[in-house]
């Protein structure tokens, strides 16, 4: 075996010997053999910094761990978004390495930061980078997609991904795992390289209305206006929703220069400015982008996901997948699809490919791919990254 993944969930309700018991049972898994960095997601339930503190306590101050919180924990067969929650999975094995690293307040010098977290990564890194994992807060009003692009011009190499999360709700405070710290305002990076097989995929889960309008005024990651009208009062009028979870109950689909006409970039609203009647994303949308608005429908959700894991069962012909790693939407979960068809969504992906693979999810708010050789922020996907022999 030339990759070694181990996973573990958790339901217990003890920060510390939470981490303390998924460290072990990692270790154990491994059986003597290098521990070359963990992953790590928990629910905002747990004291964030004692399940640290308890994993790194068990796995040795040595072993990286890097990760954040989660509005919820998949692991083979469940899916979990309420009370205490915990998933870890170690990785090593002779033909893959790790390299880690993260940066602070990375809402200020944006750009800076992300070169920063590239060179990092490639400074560790023992070959050519094969993949960059990156999970980051979504609070602090950092322009992801200018992080995630001069992050790649350092890395050149795809970038998956998903922004750290909380419970569904009102929006408060995300963690991000770096050197033991529960860390908010952080971006974090996990570079993969080796002689190994790294796939990745991404579907999305909803539907063109035919409704296309140009964003005419814009401030930053606000949209001001979409055809002269205030953004807001064309939004509202889109979602048929109150103003108060307008951020949440659409999406719109903006067109991408590549080589696929059907590929899209889904953006989700992610808050609202009422004083200038505007739309918040975690991206500028450009003045004079022709955006299309979208549906979410379950159909598009269950059905993109089954399809996915078709192709990535053709591409991986031969070869023995050990580790999973998703990196699923919150806002398509339990808020949208409900819990049972969450649950059947995922345990319909997971029978797709061997029951010997290793898996571990996390449900995002933001996620992260690469379209056509350029990182690409969306919402409502559901990415996914598998390691194999």
């Amino acid at each position: 075996m030339t990759i070694l993944v181990r996973s573990r969930t958790s339901w217990a309700t003890n920060s510390f010997e939470t981490g303390l018991d998924l460290g072990r049972q990692i270790r154990a898994g491994f059986d003597g053999s290098k521990l070359k960095g963990v992953v790590a997601y928990s629910t905002v339930n747990h004291d964030q910094s004692a399940f640290l503190q308890g994993l790194r306590e068990s796995i040795g101050a040595s072993v990286p761990v890097v990760g954040c919180s989660s509005q919820g924990i998949v692991g083979r067969g469940t899916v979990v978004e309420e009370g205490y929650a915990a998933g870890v999975m170690g990785l090593g094995g002779e033909s893959l390495d790790i390299a880690t690293s993260h940066v602070e307040d990375f809402q200020i010098d944006t750009k800076a930061k992300g070169q920063a977290l590239g060179q990092a990564l490639r400074a560790q890194s023992k070959g050519p980078l094969r993949v960059v994992v990156v999970h980051y807060d979504p609070l602090c009003g950092a322009d992801v997609e200018a992080f995630l692009k001069a992050l790649h011009q350092e890395v050149q190499c795809p970038i998956i991904g998903g922004a750290a999360a909380e419970f569904w709700g009102p929006m408060q405070q995300t963690f991000q795992y770096a050197e033991g710290r529960a860390l908010s305002r952080a971006a974090i990076g996990v570079g993969l390289s080796g002689d190994c097989t790294i796939e990745t995929d991404l579907c999305h889960g909803t539907s063109p209305v035919g409704i296309e309008m140009t964003v005419t005024r814009g401030d930053a990651n606000v949209v001001l206006e979409f055809d002269g009208r205030p953004a807001l009062e064309v939004w509202q009028e889109f979602c048929a929703e109150a103003p108060e979870r307008i951020d949440h109950s659409g999406a719109i689909g903006i067109g991408l220069p590549t080589s696929d006409p059907d590929v899209y970039l889904v953006r989700c609203a992610f808050g609202v400015d009422t004083e200038r009647s505007g739309v918040v994303f975690q991206a500028p949308i450009p003045v004079g982008t022709k955006v299309m608005f979208n549906h979410r429908t379950v159909h598009g959700a269950v059905d993109g996901t089954a399809t996915m894991g078709k192709r990535l069962v053709e591409r991986l012909k031969g070869k023995t997948v050990r580790g999973v790693l998703g990196f699923e939407c919150g806002a398509r979960t339990k808020p949208f699809l409900g819990k049972e068809t969450t649950i059947s969504e995922n345990t319909a992906l997971q029978a797709q490919f061997s029951a010997d693979a290793e898996w571990l999810g996390m449900l995002a708010w933001g996620e992260v791919y690469l379209f056509d050789g350029q990182p690409g922020f969306v919402n409502f996907s559901y990415p996914i990254l598998l390691l194999a022999d």
